[in-house]
């Protein structure tokens, strides 16, 4: 992700990932609210990662240099 290639996949991939670790290691603790589990950064990150995955890698990626060299040609 840090060099914008293939980021929305990872980043969709990431925000799966943090769900699955909220759901296992914070729901268990007995509350569901993050605030009152521990799982503020875990629920920050999953929804973070999504925003990514939504729109994308910026234009300053690789995907984005690719694409608009494809374009010029």
């Amino acid at each position: 992700m840090l060099m914008g290639l293939f980021t929305s996949w990872a980043a969709f991939i990431a925000s799966g990932e943090m769900a699955v670790a909220y759901y296992i290691a914070h729901i268990p603790r007995g509350h569901i609210w993050p605030i009152q589990n521990g799982g503020e950064i875990t629920v920050a990150l999953c929804f973070g990662f999504l925003f990514i995955a939504t729109f994308g890698s910026g234009p300053i990626s690789v995907e984005a240099l690719m694409g608009s060299s494809h374009r010029k040609g």
